[in-house]
C-alpha cells in the first residue's frame, strides 16, 4: 500500500515539473498593426453648441389608456335573487360531538363557538347549560336568553 501511494505522489510531482517547464516559456505576442490617425472632432462654436432637442412619444407617467367605464348591467325583476336571512344562514355556535366516559361519569363532548367543551348535565359553559343528554336522542340545551336547543348528531 506505501508503494502506491509513493508512485502515485512521484507521478504526480513530476506530471507537474513538465508542465510547469513547458508552459513557463516566453510568451510572444503577434506584432500590433500601426494605428489610423484619428481626427479629432472640431471644437464646439456657439451656433452648433444647442442641444438636441428630444420629443417624447408617450408621457412616462402613463402606462396606458385611460379605461373606459363599462356600462351597468341591467337588471330586470326576473334576474333578482332573494337573500335568506343573515340570522338563518349563519351555523349554530354549538355543536354535539359525542359522549364520554369520565372519572366514572357520562359528560357530552360539545363545541361551543369554536372550542371542545365536556359537560355533565346541569353544567354550563359560554352562556349554555346542559339539561338533558342522551345517546340516542341527543342533548337538550338552554341559552342566556332562555331558549332551549335540542341537538343530534349531524347526518
Amino acid at each position: 500500500m506505501r508503494k502506491r501511494v509513493a508512485l502515485l505522489a512521484a507521478a504526480g510531482l513530476g506530471l507537474t515539473a513538465i508542465t510547469l517547464a513547458l508552459g513557463s516559456g516566453p510568451r510572444v505576442s503577434p506584432p500590433l498593426a500601426p494605428r489610423a490617425a484619428r481626427s479629432l472632432p472640431e471644437p464646439a462654436t456657439a451656433q452648433t453648441a444647442a442641444p438636441p432637442v428630444l420629443e417624447l412619444r408617450r408621457s412616462p407617467f402613463e402606462y396606458a389608456a385611460t379605461p373606459v367605464a363599462a356600462p351597468a348591467p341591467v337588471v330586470s325583476r326576473d334576474t333578482i335573487l332573494e337573500l335568506p336571512d343573515a340570522e338563518s344562514s349563519l351555523p349554530e355556535p354549538v355543536r354535539l360531538v359525542g359522549f364520554v366516559e369520565k372519572a366514572g361519569t357520562a359528560r357530552v363532548a360539545l363545541v361551543i363557538h369554536g372550542e371542545m367543551t365536556l359537560l355533565e348535565v346541569g353544567e354550563s359553559a359560554e352562556g349554555f347549560t346542559l339539561l338533558a343528554a342522551d345517546e340516542e336522542t341527543g342533548v337538550r340545551l338552554r341559552r342566556l336568553d332562555g331558549v332551549e336547543i335540542a341537538l343530534g348528531f349531524e347526518p
